[in-house]
Formats: structure tokens, sequence, C-alpha cells
């Protein structure tokens, strides 16, 4: 079998990572509506509005049809699946929501579907202001439905952790680097010049710098 070539990789680990943070956005969606009292239904119904809540708002206020998870169906056999698996934790007295591993999973998932609700609403020519409010609700407001359908206290407004402000953050600095270089983020070669960029800023390692059409330099409308 011949090995990726390096925008295929970049898509198969964006495709892992966004996977992988439904996953566990649709667990604790579970795990709350278990510790709720709900029926089956109920949990499942939970899971999925905790996975998928953002998203759908997202593709709501941008009239962007159908709907992420109806394109995506498959996410939905993965969350049923789920159920039974987080149920037997629980049987068992084994709560994974809090572990470190799942934390990180959480915090790429912010971070990912911040981007995504950014990008979708800059490629629809939303204005910035709005966009980076997009990208936040995208990332966030499942939990809130959550926790409102649980009669909780939405997780969050607290002052910690700080889910929606580092989602606000983030948001202006993606808008920031697609307006600086004229990204199109539908284009898997964007993905690799914004994660080369990153490696520049972190490790100091510039080799193999991807190569990106920056005509559309300063097209964010602001």
């Amino acid at each position: 079998m011949p090995p990726l070539r390096r925008d295929e990789a970049m898509e198969t680990l964006l495709y892992a990572i966004e996977v992988t943070a439904i996953l566990v956005f649709a667990y604790s969606g579970l795990v709350h509506a278990r510790r709720s009292g709900f029926d089956l239904v109920g949990i499942l119904t939970i899971g999925l509005v905790t996975a998928f809540g953002g998203g759908t708002i997202r593709d709501v206020l941008l009239g962007n049809h159908p709907l992420y998870w109806i394109v995506h169906w498959e996410f939905l056999i993965l969350i049923m699946l789920l159920l039974p698996v987080e149920m037997i934790l629980l049987r068992f007295d084994r709560d994974l929501s809090s572990g470190r591993i799942l934390t990180v999973i959480d915090a790429l998932g912010l971070g990912l579907f911040t981007a995504s609700g950014v990008g979708i609403a800059l490629s629809m020519n939303t204005p910035a202001l709005p966009a980076a409010f997009i990208g936040v609700v995208t990332a966030t407001f499942g939990g809130v439905i959550r926790d409102l359908l649980c009669n909780q206290k939405p997780q969050l407004f607290p002052t910690e952790p700080l889910y929606a402000t580092c989602s606000f953050i983030g948001a202006w600095i993606f808008i920031a680097m697609v307006n600086h270089f004229g990204l199109d983020v539908s284009k898997p070669e964007s993905h690799e010049f914004l994660f080369d960029n990153m490696k520049i800023f972190f490790y100091d390692d510039g080799s193999g710098l991807a190569t990106i059409d920056t005509s559309k330099e300063g097209s964010v409308n602001w």
C-alpha cells in the first residue's frame, strides 16, 4: 500500500480528530443524561444534541442545507453504538468523562469546531464579527443545550473553564490568518499551510513549508 501524500495525511488527521471529538461530545451528553435519570431514548437524544447542536444552529443561521448531521449520517450510527458502551462503563462505575485524554480531545474538538464554524461562515461572505460568534456557537452550544435539557446551569458560563473565551479568541486568530494569507479554508493545502505555520510558531521548525496562493489576501468582509 503506497504511503499517503502530505495533503491526504493532513485530511485524514483532521477527520480523525473530528470523529473523535464528536464522540467525546456525545459521550459527555450520554453521561449527563444518564445521571439525570433519562430513559434510553432520552439518553440517546441528549448525546445527539450535544454532538450536533452547535453545528445545527450554525447551519440554520447560515441557511446551509442539508444539515451537517444529515449529510454525515454515519456519525449517528457511531453515537448509537456508543450508547451501550457508556451504559456498561457506568454500570461498573467507570466514568471516563473527566480523564486527561478526553480533556485533550475535548480541547482539540473545541478548536476544530470553532475553526470549521468560522470557515463555513467566511466562505458564505459573512462579516468577521458574526463569523467569530458562529464559530463559538458551533463549538459550544451543543453543551449549552445539553445542560438546559438536563435542567443544569450551562457549563459554558462559569468563570472556569474558559470555553467560550478560548473559542472566541481562537476564532479571531483564525480569521486574522485567513485574511492575512488569503486562504481558501475549503482546500487541503490551506490546512497544510496553517499547520506548518503552527509548527514554526511552537517549534521553530519551518522545514518544508507548504506553498499557498495568497492572491486573495485581505478578502475577509469586515
